[in-house]
């Protein structure tokens, strides 16, 4: 009998054990779920942030690639030299001269170039990475009008702007909604230097960063 009672003991005593194992288990699986699923989250809310910045970048690039100052100051510098007399007029331009083209404000670095690099929160970085996955190029291409095959300067140039991003992540970001942007703008030019007058008013002060183009003031909007 005594015998009976001190084996139940002990099969009680293994069941409390077996019960506190299964307990512990259930609570690690929890907890590792709950991480798991705080870590995807704040992932996919990163990822929205960031995606509103490559938003931001894409929309401060087309705003240059369709301001005549910034692209008349561009077309200044030495890399551009390729296309300097279809955008200024200063020479006969080929119908189609199509070169990489560097997009920049003026006294500034250019936005757009061969090494123009990004972080998620749209600093200027270097070199390409996956903590600088933004890399920002342009093409431009020089039309004469009614498709003469020389001109004076060219009556329009298409400027093709991507924003790459940076290979090592770009599937994975993908499936947040960051993906390589390709856009082609057409603008107009009317002569050569029209609007240089105006070049100071694209400059942002020491410390900000151009946000935006005020259009019809001429100006850039700092932050």
């Amino acid at each position: 009998m005594f015998k009976n009672v001190q084996t139940k003991k002990l099969n009680n005593k293994g069941m409390t054990l077996v019960e506190l194992m299964v307990v512990i288990g259930l609570v690690s699986v929890g907890g590792y779920l709950f991480a798991t699923q705080m870590y995807q989250m704040t992932q996919q809310l990163e990822m929205v942030k960031n995606r509103a910045e490559l938003e931001e970048l894409k929309g401060n690039v087309r705003i240059l690639a369709l301001n005549r100052v910034a692209v008349n100051y561009s077309a200044t510098l030495p890399e551009n030299a390729g296309i300097k007399d279809c955008i200024l007029g200063t020479a006969k331009c080929v119908n189609g001269t199509t070169v990489d083209f560097s997009l920049a404000l003026p006294n500034s670095k250019p936005v757009a170039s061969a090494n123009s690099f990004y972080t998620y929160k749209g600093t200027a970085c270097a070199p390409w990475s996956a903590q600088c996955p933004f890399k920002v190029s342009a093409v431009a291409k020089a039309v004469c009008n009614r498709g003469a095959a020389q001109c004076i300067y060219a009556g329009g140039v298409y400027l093709v702007t991507k924003i790459e991003i940076f290979p090592g992540i770009a599937n994975k970001v993908a499936t947040y909604g960051l993906r390589e942007v390709i856009e082609t703008s057409l603008l107009p030019l009317t002569g050569s230097q029209e609007g240089n007058k105006s070049l100071k008013n694209l400059t942002c002060p020491s410390g900000q960063l151009m946000r935006g183009v005020d259009l019809v003031n001429n100006k850039a909007i700092c932050a």
